[in-house]
């Protein structure tokens, strides 16, 4: 009947938010663990610690992978928005038309980004895919603003960027 009662309280405090009540231990370090930061493992809960929670490889963007994405990013938009912008001048005679190449700008930028840093995805490249695709397409009216200090707004333009950018997001969840 010792053995039953101990010298422990009968609640314990989480290791992580020390104001949530818990009766639950990691299975592996005996570290009292809430719900919330319980992960369960084939063999229980364990710890966040124990249970060693990574972000898969590929949302690993950093070292030589980022840089070799910025500098295509910089391509892409020097490059990338003369040639955007002949081809919107030379073949979007229609909305429809024009709509067509405002996606494949969003899907060509995320899908070279994508190749340059070794296939990775992950928020920052979904970032810098969004302000790749902002600066090449929109490209005008941001030398505008900054040569001329003023802008010239096009709605149905920004709003095909908007859905460009939609797109080259998804591209890279």
């Amino acid at each position: 009947m010792d053995q039953l009662t101990s010298t422990e309280p009968a609640t314990l405090h989480c290791a992580r938010h020390s104001g949530v009540e818990t009766l639950l231990r990691c299975g592996r370090c005996d570290t009292p663990i809430c719900p919330r930061c319980s992960v369960m493992t084939p063999v229980g809960a364990r710890c966040p610690d124990c249970a060693q929670v990574r972000r898969p490889p590929m949302y690993d963007l950093s070292g030589r992978y980022l840089w070799q994405a910025l500098a295509a990013a910089v391509v892409l938009v020097i490059a990338g928005g003369f040639v955007f912008t002949y081809a919107l001048g030379f073949l979007a005679r229609s909305f429809f038309i024009g709509a067509i190449l405002y996606a494949a700008a969003g899907f060509g930028i995320a899908e070279a980004l994508s190749a340059v840093a070794n296939r990775k995805r992950g928020p920052r490249l979904q970032w810098l895919a969004v302000i790749t695709t902002v600066l090449t397409t929109q490209w005008i009216m941001v030398a505008t603003l900054v040569l001329m200090h003023g802008v010239s707004l096009n709605p149905p333009s920004l709003v095909l960027t908007a859905i460009a950018t939609a797109i080259a997001w998804a591209r890279l969840r």
